[in-house]
């Protein structure tokens, strides 16, 4: 069957910054910079009246706030559109969501015959290149990982402090047949005349297609960081309106669901890129590992060193070096706390952004979810999530190694000059527990408990395995699924209070303590309902 021809060509281009962290001033002057070549290079300097956004941008991300409010999320900050003489009529919209400014533009259909190509290059032309595929982000380990602070500002491209960036090429084909559009290599070669010219074919079978007949490839053999990405959808003629509400306007403040789609993505790519492949956690793990190693050779040592008549001075010979080593260790598990505290927060943000990535893939759902950009966003999801999983099971396991070993070496050495923890108020008559110590949390601690088991046991299996320990029958576990760890650890101590067991929140933070004894959340929560808390 020859191929359709392709007929009204737009290109609309998305733009994801954060709203907050170190590198959220950098990325809102590059969508103010855009924004302005839109307004004074592409034709587009007038008002949408149907959206009742202004239709200019502050100075700065302070003014942004300022004039705005900011909240509440999901709204149109700023809108404004106009004609272009080569690219036809062009619209822009700033959307805040959430803690993401997402800047989407529209361009075309373009007048005469020109095509993506022509559009591709009036938009490289009029707001600046892509730069090469340079991506270094700052790593877990190396400063802290939270999730708001997801610029970087130390790439030198001027688009760097962006969470993401993509290009999607739209277009229609007829359909007097009533067929979908196929996802197939021969309607993806007959596109490539019409592509930007730097564009090869090594991309065209790897096409995914829709429930609603539209064909979707991602171009290019693109790097694992995806930082900028660039997208072909083409529908059936007669899916004009459907094709338009999925991937660039309902005609509403609210965000497409693919442009949805391609935030969460970029989210969870950026996160997978600060987070380096674990090179850093790894790093100090190695550290802390390598002086529980010599504790440990150094206490195996030991008798031989006291069998001899001068055990006493051989003793005192190795207390320092032991003493030296205890030092240097609760420096590592320091950092090393810090990193796997950080690695629970990673892991939350990827829940959440992974839930929903499957939430806006239900607006439009693939054929086969394994195919196209489709399947490579989740399965990057799942390994990513998979990653952080491993290496934070392989820290707790550093660090209970380094604290057992530590203890083993202060039990031999010589009486430890440490201040002696402080003695518990007596109880009264009749009572286990002191007065002053309470049995359950007050809200807010109780809320801080949730967040820190939502960090820490966000894997299925270790929470059924812990809450088991605390005596919830696994029958009737909140299994963590795609509503996230926090969700579900929010029923299961709801369901732990309505008297499944007793004492619930002593029992389930020392159930914790006792798995993640350097978990400082826990250890606050254990201090606040009276439970011996061992000193690191």
């Amino acid at each position: 069957m020859a191929a359709r021809p392709l007929v009204d060509p737009v290109l609309v281009v998305y733009l994801f910054a954060p709203l907050g962290g170190p590198g959220a001033s950098d990325a809102f002057d590059h969508l103010r910079t855009v924004w302005d070549a839109c307004r004074a290079r592409l034709g587009m300097d007038q008002a949408i009246g149907a959206i009742g956004a202004p239709d200019t941008l502050p100075d700065n991300l302070t003014g942004l706030s300022a004039t705005t409010g900011l909240p509440p999320t999901g709204r149109v900050l700023s809108a404004q559109a106009g004609r272009d003489a080569q690219a036809g009529r062009g619209e822009a919209l700033l959307r805040l969501h959430h803690e993401v400014l997402s800047l989407t533009v529209r361009l075309g259909p373009p007048a005469g015959a020109r095509g993506w190509r022509e559009l591709d290059e009036r938009w490289s032309t009029q707001t600046g290149p892509w730069p090469p595929e340079t991506i270094t982000a700052v790593p877990v380990g190396g400063q802290k990982a939270d999730p708001a602070e997801w610029a970087d500002p130390s790439i030198g491209a001027p688009d760097a402090a962006l969470l993401g960036s993509a290009r999607a090429y739209l277009g229609l084909m007829d359909d007097t047949d009533g067929q979908p559009v196929a996802a197939d290599a021969a309607t993806a070669r007959a596109l490539l005349t019409s592509l930007p010219a730097d564009i090869g074919d090594d991309w065209v079978t790897r096409g995914a297609a829709t429930r609603s007949g539209y064909a979707v490839w991602e171009l290019a053999d693109c790097p694992e960081g995806r930082q900028r990405r660039r997208i072909v959808v083409i529908g059936p003629r007669s899916r004009e309106n459907g094709l338009s509400a999925w991937a660039w306007s309902r005609g509403t403040a609210e965000m497409t669901p693919l442009g949805y789609y391609l935030l969460q993505a970029a989210k969870i790519r950026y996160l997978n890129r600060l987070w380096d492949d674990g090179r850093r956690v790894r790093a100090t793990r190695a550290v802390l590992d390598g002086i529980t190693g010599s504790l440990a050779r150094l206490l195996a040592e030991a008798p031989r060193a006291t069998a001899a008549d001068a055990a006493a001075a051989q003793v005192d010979e190795r207390a320092d070096p032991a003493n030296d080593l205890r030092r240097r260790s609760r420096a590592a598990a320091a950092v090393l706390v810090t990193q796997s505290a950080e690695i629970g927060d990673l892991a939350q943000a990827v829940d959440i952004a992974t839930s929903n990535l499957a939430e806006a893939r239900k607006a439009e759902v693939p054929v086969d979810p394994s195919a196209g950009l489709f399947g490579d966003d989740v399965a990057m999801a799942r390994l990513f999530a998979q990653s952080l999983a491993d290496e934070h099971s392989y820290v707790e396991r550093s660090l209970t190694r380094s604290r057992a070993t530590a203890e083993l070496a202060a039990a031999d050495g010589p009486p430890s000059p440490e201040r002696p923890p402080p003695r518990p108020p007596a109880p009264r008559p009749g009572s286990s527990t002191p007065p002053s110590v309470p049995r359950r949390l007050e809200d807010s601690a109780r809320q801080d408990l949730l967040k820190a088991l939502a960090r820490a046991v966000y894997r299925p299996e270790s929470a059924v395995e812990l809450l088991e320990a605390v005596g919830l029958n696994r029958s009737l576990q909140a299994q963590i699924g795609p509503s996230g760890a926090l969700a579900a650890w929010t029923t299961n101590l709801d369901e732990l209070e309505n008297g499944r067991v007793a004492d619930p929140h002593r029992r389930l933070v020392k159930a914790a303590l006792e798995r993640y004894p350097y978990n400082e959340d826990f250890r606050a929560a254990a201090r606040h309902l009276g439970l011996p808390v061992a000193d690191l």
